[in-house]
């Protein structure tokens, strides 16, 4: 192996020889007519059977706004970072190729041996990520999509854009099956929110997880949830590829998933109950069975996982490690906070860190956190968050709420898995530029339990005022 000081040498090397090439601003607009091409076929064919493919073009638009301007600011404004390391390592890997077909195709099956890494160094200026499998999965990711980029950044970040799109539309169609009338707000809150469209679109682990947390829900809900026999095998290997991608990237976000998971399937085999006071009242043993069997799957799946996500201690140790490191202000700059100090071998005092851990997680940074205009887009949208959750707290009573959250499955998953998403990265992330794109992928499903609520008490309150108008017209007859 390299030595450390090689490696950051040849780091500044590799920022500035992957920057857009002026021949890609030619070629790019011929990518986006193609891939709009595509995306107008499949909306012409699918539209008249699914109502909700008006939106199928202008959602693959505002995510292409959105891996351009990613790629702007991460050229010109930052002037390099960890997007370019992973597709310079990806273009590395498509002249290994036709060079060193043997051990490219070893490396894409995962095989970061000593002597791979021999072969894997001649074509790569850095080494940043070959001890890091799961930075590295997004390398083998990039790999393929390298070729119909023609090794350009920006063209291969566009396809990946357009690819990472469909976990995203599968998302919205798992809500727009459920509430079609609410058509138009989970298109806001899951397709057209700024920062999803921004972190979510270029080459970073945050695309990828966050399509394949789309994909996975809609797997699981047409597995478990409606069990069709039609496409079966299809939603298996779709079920089974999005849980690989997760858990080869980010394993968290799988345990959050799949503990919303067992909450929504157990609480669907209650639906039977009407009474959503009584389901209220239920809830605790539902979350127990959650619980028990979420720490099941958890520890299933830390035993293939291995390392730091093999079991709960391990893991708080994992989340300890990451939260000091990124503190560091010489490697991430300054833009950081911090929850305060917990005893890690105590599960009450990190507990206690639970309040502070999900308002971070889910509406910092604030925009007095701001320190640069990348940190404004994501002040000015946490902002709004805020507003928009203190408008619905507030409208009504809080059992109103929580009559809501237990009226459908869909939107106690979403919740759920919103809330413990956001304590975890917010226990574990300590500094704003990694918060902004970890948070991603709890967004949509933030965003879907509000837009819910607020139409509940919609509704409600028009129930209410038809109540009284009946009433006064009575007793004027």
């Amino acid at each position: 192996m390299p030595d450390k000081n090689f490696i950051y040498t040849d780091l500044y090397i590799l920022i500035f020889q992957a920057k857009i090439q002026f021949w890609e601003y030619i070629l790019f607009p011929v990518f986006f007519l193609i891939i709009f091409y595509l995306a107008r076929r499949t909306q012409r064919n699918k539209i008249n059977a699914n109502f909700e493919y008006k939106y199928y073009v202008n959602g693959l638009l505002f995510k292409m706004l959105g891996v351009f301007c990613f790629c702007m600011i991460y050229t010109y404004y930052y002037d390099g970072g960890d997007t370019f390391v992973y597709f310079n390592n990806a273009r590395g890997m498509s002249e290994m190729l036709f060079n060193e077909p043997l051990n490219f195709f070893s490396i894409m099956g995962g095989n970061l041996s000593s002597e791979n890494f021999s072969i894997f160094a001649k074509y790569n200026y850095q080494f940043f990520y070959w001890k890091d499998p799961q930075a590295f999965f997004v390398v083998r990711l990039t790999t393929p999509l390298i070729f119909f980029g023609i090794k350009g950044y920006l063209l291969t970040s566009i396809i990946t854009a357009y690819i990472t799109y469909s976990g995203v539309w599968k998302l919205y169609q798992v809500f727009y099956i459920h509430f079609p009338k609410l058509h138009k707000e989970f298109a806001i809150a899951i397709i057209f929110m700024p920062s999803v469209a921004f972190w979510g679109s270029g080459i970073l682990k945050d695309s990828w997880t966050l399509a394949a947390a789309g994909w996975l829900t809609y797997s699981f809900y047409q597995l478990f949830i409606k069990k069709g026999k039609t496409k079966y095998y299809f939603y298996f290997v779709a079920f089974f590829i999005s849980s690989y991608i997760i858990i080869s990237i980010k394993p968290y976000i799988l345990y959050s998933l799949f503990f919303g998971f067992v909450i929504w399937f157990v609480f669907y085999k209650f639906k039977a109950v009407k009474s959503n006071f009584h389901r209220v009242l239920i809830f605790p043993s539902i979350f127990m069975v959650a619980w028990v069997v979420g720490g099941l799957i958890l520890g299933a799946t830390g035993k293939i996982i291995g390392g730091d996500y093999e079991n709960i201690d391990k893991m708080i140790n994992k989340a300890d490690v990451i939260r000091r490191d990124l503190v560091r202000a010489e490697q991430y700059g300054s833009n950081n906070f911090n929850i305060g100090d917990y005893d890690k071998t105590s599960m009450m005092s990190i507990m206690i860190k639970i309040p502070q851990a999900m308002t971070a997680g889910l509406f910092r940074p604030f925009l007095w956190d701001v320190r640069n205009i990348v940190m404004l887009l994501s002040g000015l949208e946490n902002t709004f968050l805020i507003i928009f959750t203190l408008m619905i707290l507030f409208r009504r009573s809080p059992m109103f709420l929580l009559n809501a959250l237990f009226d459908h499955p869909l939107i106690l998953f979403s919740f759920v898995f919103a809330m413990s998403f956001a304590f975890s990265i917010g226990f574990s992330t300590s500094n704003f530029g990694a918060l902004v794109r970890y948070k991603i992928p709890l967004i949509p499903f933030y965003m879907a339990a509000l837009f819910f609520i607020r139409h509940k008490q919609i509704e409600s309150e028009k129930e209410k005022q038809d109540k009284m108008g009946h009433s006064i017209s009575e007793s004027v007859s």
